[in-house]
């Protein structure tokens, strides 16, 4: 269902509740070899701010969202 609106439709309701309780900015984590997901956070202009290992040998990528 991608490309559809939905994923962009449910992170808005997200972030406006997480506005709603007071909360001004969100850590993301994805897989680095999830790509449609990293594209998705750039779009809504998400910051990379860099790189973790969560999950041993497998790194992930890191965004940060501030909540406007």
């Amino acid at each position: 269902l991608q490309g559809q609106g939905i994923g962009r439709s449910l992170f808005a309701a997200l972030t406006a509740e997480f506005k709603h309780r007071g909360i001004d900015r969100i850590k993301i984590v994805t897989g680095e070899s999830q790509i449609s997901a990293q594209r998705f956070y750039d779009s809504v202009r998400a910051t990379r701010v860099g790189d973790v290992q969560v999950h041993e040998g497998t790194k992930s990528v890191v965004f940060i969202y501030d909540i406007s």
